[in-house]
């Protein structure tokens, strides 16, 4: 028997093996293709696999937790019924609507710790159900937009990291609170992050301020960035030349303390080799010698 022959025996009992059940829902993956067990085909195996990805909601991650949920109703194509008001009339497509609403309902719930779970008020409709959860949940809001506006009113460029990733992590701030309501657009986005800048940058914040011409926030990160790079360069270019002085200096000051003290050797050795034949001593000759004037006096 062929390795190849091997492999697809053995992709094909590892996908037999598979099978899925949720509710009355049963769900099974033969020969690699997903089918229930009335042949009808399934959407995609992530149809039971999207509420692992959703954080548990445990009161203080309401935010995180409705994005997720909403990601994962809409990649099963269930996002209509957390965003849409229930028809007064039942649709010709009532039973695909009512196992929607089922499998929403499913999945929020399962997504939920328990201790909020008892907290919530049993529906049907999934849209009155997240909505519920959400009012719970307006004055926590509160609380976190305040926090998201003090983080971007004080953020502040210390040069620890590249400034586009400093502006980049201002914008998802904003964007935070857009998702809360909060109306943060482009040209406020821009202050804040001009703001935010140290001193070295106030050439480019001045050259803003004298212009008419308003910037988007891809202008001004592409314009950070080109100015951040001028400056280490700059720098480098400044440290290189410190460098260069230091050793021109430094040279200079060693050959200098070398010829003054050479000359000095030099002239201690001449004054050492003066030698007085009067009275033998070293240091002057004998017409300047004291002794030999006194001598010559008398």
């Amino acid at each position: 028997m062929t390795p190849s022959l091997l492999q697809d025996r053995a992709e094909v009992g590892s996908s037999a093996k598979l099978a899925v059940t949720h509710s009355s829902d049963r769900i099974a993956v033969v020969g690699g293709s997903t089918m229930d067990c009335d042949g009808i085909a399934v959407r995609d195996i992530k149809v039971n696999l999207n509420h692992n990805l959703i954080e548990t909601l445990i009161g203080s991650n309401y935010t995180k937790w409705r994005e997720d949920v909403e990601i994962a109703l809409g990649l099963l194509d269930y996002e209509m019924v957390i965003e849409e008001e229930a028809p007064a009339e039942p649709p010709a497509n009532a039973s695909a609507e009512a196992k929607a609403n089922k499998m929403a309902i499913l999945i929020m719930r399962r997504s939920i710790s328990p201790f909020v779970r008892g907290s919530i008020t049993p529906s049907d409709n999934p849209k009155k159900f997240i909505d519920s959860i959400g009012e719970k949940y307006q004055e926590l809001e509160k609380v976190e937009i305040g926090t998201l506006v003090g983080q971007l009113t004080n953020a502040k460029y210390n040069g620890g990291r590249c400034v586009r990733t400093h502006i980049l992590n201002m914008l998802e701030i904003g964007n935070k609170l857009k998702a809360l309501k909060v109306n943060v657009d482009e040209t406020m986005m821009v202050h804040f992050a001009i703001n935010s800048l140290p001193s070295t940058f106030k050439h480019l914040r001045s050259t803003y301020v004298a212009q008419n011409e308003k910037w988007t926030i891809t202008d001004l990160i592409s314009i950070c960035v080109q100015e951040e790079q001028n400056m280490k360069k700059n720098k480098a270019e400044e440290k290189i030349n410190m460098i260069q002085s230091f050793k021109r200096d430094f040279g200079k000051g060693k050959t200098a303390g070398k010829k003054k003290k050479e000359e000095k050797e030099t002239k201690g050795l001449k004054l050492e080799g003066l030698k007085c034949y009067f009275c033998k001593k070293f240091g002057h000759m004998k017409r300047n010698c004291d002794k030999y004037k006194h001598w010559l006096d008398k």
